[in-house]
């Protein structure tokens, strides 16, 4: 399972980054989406479950991220890795994707706009994909060492 999930990552990237080239944006942001909120699961899985009490899947990735600032006034292997400035980082992208997209449906922006904004967001969540994968990678990597919290 492993090995078929590292696979299906790497060609993600791949793809993600010939979006990208062609300046198929939204494409590349849905792939970096796509792999941000699975790693917000793997995030939450390392540290104390991804369901929330009536044992629910948390859905949408401002809740994941609401759930990681909560653990990680505990969790300071949480808090290492998943520092303000990532959580930021990500909150911040989601936020602009949210925003573009209910631009696109409203028409409140012009197309030509959006066509730059999309660029920035992808090539963005490009960047922050890699952050993410590091330090999803490295929390659970070092889970061992620093148990999770009561």
């Amino acid at each position: 399972m492993a090995h078929r999930k590292k696979k299906h990552y790497e060609e993600m990237m791949v793809r993600m980054t010939k979006a990208i080239e062609a300046h198929y944006c939204l494409e590349a942001s849905w792939y970096a989406y796509s792999i941000i909120e699975d790693r917000m699961i793997a995030v939450l899985m390392a540290t104390g479950g991804a369901v929330d009490a009536r044992g629910k899947l948390y859905r949408n990735l401002g809740r994941k991220l609401d759930v990681i600032k909560e653990r990680a006034k505990k969790d300071t292997l949480l808090r290492a890795y998943f520092d303000s400035a990532v959580v930021a980082a990500i909150t911040k992208w989601k936020d602009e994707r949210n925003t573009l997209m209910h631009a696109m449906a409203n028409a409140s922006v012009p197309l030509a706009d959006i066509d730059t904004q999309t660029l920035l967001l992808a090539t963005n969540g490009k960047e922050l994909v890699k952050t993410v994968c590091r330090v999803t990678r490295l929390l659970r990597r070092n889970r061992h060492k620093i148990p999770v919290p009561p």
